[in-house]
C-alpha cells in the first residue's frame, strides 16, 4: 500500500514536470509549431523524455532512502510504521537537496577541499537528520540510530568520491 503512496507521489511530479515542460518548449517552438502543425508530437515527446529523466531519478532517491531507512528499521527492530518511514525518506530528500547542498557548498568554499570537510560534514549531517525523525515522532534511540546510519552511508560515498577524484 506504501509503494502506491510513492508511485503516486512520483507520477504526480511526473505529471507536473510534463505540463511545465511542455508548456515551455511550445512557448519557444510557438512559430514553429504554427508552421508545422506535426512538430507538436516532437514537443510532446521531448517534454515526456525532459520531464521523466529527473523524475527516475527522484523515484530511484526515494527508494534508496527508503530502503535504508526500512532496512534500519528491521536490523535494529525500531518498531516504525511504514508510513512514518516514507515521510523520513522525503524528508531527507529535500534535506540533502536543499539544506545539505548549501552547508556543503559554504563549507568547502570556506575551508577548501578537505578530508577534514567529509567529517564535519558527518557530525552535522547527524545534528540536522536526528531532529528531522524527532519531528515525525520517532523514539529518541531510533531517530538516533537513523541519523547517524544515513549520515554514515553518505559519508561513505563522499569518501569513495573524495579518494576517486584525488
Amino acid at each position: 500500500m506504501l509503494y502506491i503512496k510513492i508511485i503516486i507521489f512520483l507520477i504526480t511530479v511526473f505529471i507536473v514536470l510534463f505540463l511545465l515542460v511542455f508548456q515551455m518548449i511550445c512557448k519557444g517552438e510557438k512559430e514553429e509549431i504554427k508552421e508545422n502543425k506535426m512538430k507538436i508530437f516532437s514537443a510532446f515527446g521531448a517534454a515526456i523524455i525532459l520531464a521523466l529523466a529527473p523524475t527516475v531519478v527522484l523515484g530511484f532517491i526515494l527508494f534508496l532512502l527508503f530502503g535504508s531507512t526500512s532496512f534500519l528499521n528491521e536490523m535494529f527492530s525500531l518498531h516504525i510504521s511504514k508510513s512514518q518511514l516514507a515521510f523520513i525518506a522525503i524528508a531527507f530528500l529535500i534535506y540533502f537537496f536543499t539544506i545539505d547542498s548549501i552547508i556543503e557548498f559554504i563549507i568547502s568554499y570556506i575551508l577548501g577541499k578537505h578530508m577534514f570537510n567529509l567529517f564535519l560534514l558527518l557530525f552535522l549531517r547527524i545534528l540536522f537528520l536526528y531532529p528531522i525523525c524527532l519531528f515525525f515522532h520517532l523514539e529518541q534511540f531510533s531517530s538516533l540510530i537513523i541519523a547517524f546510519v544515513i549520515s554514515l552511508i553518505t559519508f561513505l560515498i563522499e569518501i569513495v568520491n573524495f579518494f576517486k577524484n584525488k
